[in-house]
Formats: C-alpha cells, structure tokens, sequence
C-alpha cells in the first residue's frame, strides 16, 4: 500500500468517525483527535534527535488511532474494570459511543475497508504497511 493509500483509508475511517462529533452537543471526535495528537506530538519530542524524518504527519498518526479505537470499540463488547487500566480516554470515549449509539456506529462504519485497515500498523511514529514490513 503507498503512503496515498494510507492516508486515504485513514481519512475515509476518520471522515466516517465525524458523525459523531457534536452529536449530542459534545464534540467526541475533536477531543479524541485533540488527546491523539498530543500523545503523538509528546511521543515524536520524547526523543527527538532518534527520529529525523518521520513517515507520515502527526495529524495522520492521531486520525489513524481514533480509527483503531472505534474498530476496537466495535469488535469488543464487553469491557472490564481491568481494561481501563492502561487505557486512553480516546479508547473509553470510542467504546462509550459505540455502546451508546450501536446502530449508527454499525451503520457508519458498514462498508469501511477494514480488512486494509487491519494491515496498517504503527512504527517509530508512523503508519506503515505491516503486511510489506514483514
């Protein structure tokens, strides 16, 4: 998969994951977005004299993870108090939509490609083709 590849199964992920921003008059998505791209911009400066050029945008890295979050959401159905242990508020708020709305999570996400998505992985700040890396 090219790097337009990518970005495009992330965007169409991300695009579709927009139906529930301001869906009951809170923006989940732009905070989800908002705590993704800090956690990735706090990861890139952690050490920044290791990582030269990075593969993709911070911007993406952050769409890509509220993507994950919401397939995880949508696989999973049962969470336990353990779970949240090591757990991102992105994770929690994903999961809480789709248990919330269930019909329209499965109705947005119906049709998205994520078998390609499922091959995608993160690696030293980017999203790569973990199916050509190995």
């Amino acid at each position: 998969m090219t790097k337009t590849d990518i970005k495009k199964l992330i965007d169409d992920g991300f695009s579709r994951a927009m139906v529930f921003d301001n869906i009951d008059w809170e923006h989940y998505i732009d905070r989800m977005f908002r705590a993704e791209l800090k956690r990735e911009r706090d990861y890139r400066n952690m050490r920044p004299m290791e990582h030269h050029g990075h593969r993709n945008s911070a911007a993406l890295s952050a769409r890509y993870f509220v993507v994950m979050w919401f397939k995880h959401a949508l696989i999973s159905t049962e969470m336990r108090p353990s779970d949240v242990l090591h757990c991102n508020p992105s994770a929690l708020m994903a999961k809480g939509l789709v248990d919330r709305w269930p019909e329209k999570a499965a109705k947005t996400f119906d049709g998205y490609d994520f078998a390609q998505f499922n091959k995608l992985g993160y690696e030293m700040c980017g999203i790569v083709d973990a199916s050509e890396v190995a």
